[in-house]
């Protein structure tokens, strides 16, 4: 008798997950364009740095396409460097969190 009314509240537990992953019908990405909506997320607060470093960005682009003698050539060297230099912050910082 045990078992059984383990199983009978086993099959009860399955019947009440919901069939949808997160509860989240597919109906709600079709109703709700979530790619344009703006409410609860970052993207008003740091709209204007990602405006800022664009500009920066294409200011650079220019000098240095329509500027004649002024090149900014690295060695190809400085781009494995300067990953390996972000991974080793990456990993630390990540360490730290788990330590807190």
């Amino acid at each position: 008798m045990a078992k059984n009314s383990r199983m009978d509240k086993a099959k009860e537990h399955v019947r009440k997950l919901p069939s949808e992953p997160l509860g989240i019908s597919s109906n709600y990405f079709k109703n709700n364009n979530i790619m344009f909506r703006l409410q609860g997320t970052v993207i008003l607060r740091i709209w204007w740095q990602v405006l800022l470093v664009v500009i920066y960005t294409a200011g650079v682009v220019s000098l240095h396409l329509y500027v004649d003698g002024l090149r900014m050539d690295y060695p190809m060297s400085l781009i494995p460097v300067l990953g390996v230099v972000t991974g080793l912050l990456l990993v630390f910082r990540t360490n730290t969190a788990y330590d807190r």
